[in-house]
């Protein structure tokens, strides 16, 4: 039978918690990965314990936090640190394709269960770490043993001194950018090495740094700085104008008519003509640096006779780039959101129906992911080792006996 989804057959061992391992190992999992999420006994993925919450989640341990990751993936409870769980774990690689973890470097060595270590148990295993500053495998940094968080690779990238208002603070991205893109860097990396092993026969190891990967979103300014020595301002590059968030009656709208057609397709639509002959507004980069003076003058003040909705449908009918700056409670009764299917509903017994963002990436022969419900920690337990390990009932029990597992 042909595979429905373009990752089926694969089996994925998720030791990730949190935010950036538990995104890669999702999206996996849409794809059609079998994902064993491995969790503590008890506890679980700390992500449990973050909200927000319904009224009697936290109990539970069902917060938020863990809904927005863990959907269509399977849990057990395994106790890394025992020997007869880490016995446990090296039986499940010799069946895996992909061990992945985002633990502190050295964790996993500690456990005997680094890549150097599972690779002995299976030469084909690709094992997929997220960490602040990679690992010393590949290349060692000076930072190695720092934690870091989301909000830490932000800082030290250069991306948080460039955001914000011109006379303001750096400013942080307001969603745990430092998590999803390292995400989704080590997901295209381990996509490339289950590529490689199907030419060489063998795996390897990839290695993410949040830091490597937020430093690689400042392509621009880097390379400006590279060129020039000049450092790119807070609140947006200055090379070529109109291009920035202009106020409107109700909120703001973006404006993107940096090109000389959308330029001059602004003018007419705002009815000033006269500014495509305006000698300070001749080139991109005049109108970058003629913005505040001349025209967020002009701009808005034809914006505020209009709401942000009403303009930007205005102008994007006659050609100009502009949208209004939505909240997220607009972004998510978008039509356009709608018709794209980037909000599921996850049905969950007892929280009920919960919303949650879907996969971006769409595929003309592939079925729109579902989003099955957030396990319970070790709901799947039994249903593993019978299906990967092969076990019967009376092994299933010595297992649990051995306190392996939870």
């Amino acid at each position: 039978m042909q595979p429905t989804r373009p990752l089926q057959g694969l089996r994925v061992l998720d030791l990730t918690q949190m935010a950036a391992g538990p995104f890669c190992t999702m999206l996996f999992a849409d794809a059609g990965a079998d994902v064993i999420k491995i969790e503590r006994p008890g506890t679980g993925d700390l992500m449990r314990e973050f909200g927000p919450f319904r009224p009697g989640m936290d109990a539970l341990r069902l917060g938020g936090g863990i809904f927005r990751f863990s959907r269509n993936k399977r849990s057990i409870a395994l106790d890394l640190r025992s020997p007869a769980g880490q016995d446990l774990l090296r039986e499940l690689v010799k069946h895996a394709d992909v061990v992945w973890e985002n633990y502190a470097p050295g964790t996993m060595e500690r456990f005997g269960l680094g890549y150097a270590q599972l690779r002995e148990v299976n030469p084909r295993i690709i094992y997929a770490a997220i960490s602040g500053f990679g690992h010393a495998d590949i290349y060692e940094s000076p930072y190695g043993q720092r934690a870091a968080y989301d909000l830490i690779a932000q800082a030290l990238s250069g991306l948080m001194d460039i955001t914000g208002q011109r006379d303001g603070p750096p400013t942080a991205v307001g969603t745990i950018i430092g998590d999803l893109v390292p995400a989704l860097y080590c997901t295209i990396g381990v996509l490339m090495a289950l590529r490689m092993r199907e030419i060489t026969g063998q795996g390897q190891l990839v290695d993410v740094a949040m830091y490597d990967a937020m430093a690689a979103l400042c392509e621009r300014p880097a390379m400006t700085y590279a060129l020039t020595g000049e450092a790119t301002s807070r609140g947006g590059e200055t090379i070529a104008g109109p291009y920035d968030i202009y106020r409107a009656r109700d909120g703001y709208v973006a404006i993107a008519a940096a090109p000389s057609t959308s330029w001059t397709s602004l003018c007419k639509a705002i009815g000033r003509e006269d500014l495509m002959s305006d000698p300070r507004l001749a080139t991109p980069g005049d109108r970058a640096r003629c913005d505040e003076s001349v025209l967020r003058p002009i701009l808005e003040g034809w914006l505020a006779e209009r709401g942000k909705v009403e303009a930007s449908d205005y102008l994007g009918e006659r050609g100009v780039a502009a949208a209004p700056v939505q909240t997220v409670a607009e972004m998510m009764a978008c039509p356009h959101i709608a018709a794209r299917r980037m909000v599921l509903t996850m049905e969950h017994p007892v929280v009920g129906a919960v919303r949650i963002m879907g996969n971006p990436v769409k595929m003309s022969a592939v079925p729109e992911p579902e989003a099955r419900r957030v396990p319970d920690v070790g709901e799947h337990t039994d249903e593993v080792l019978r299906e990967v390990l092969g076990y019967d009932a009376a092994r299933i029990a010595a297992v649990r006996a051995s306190g392996a597992v939870g």
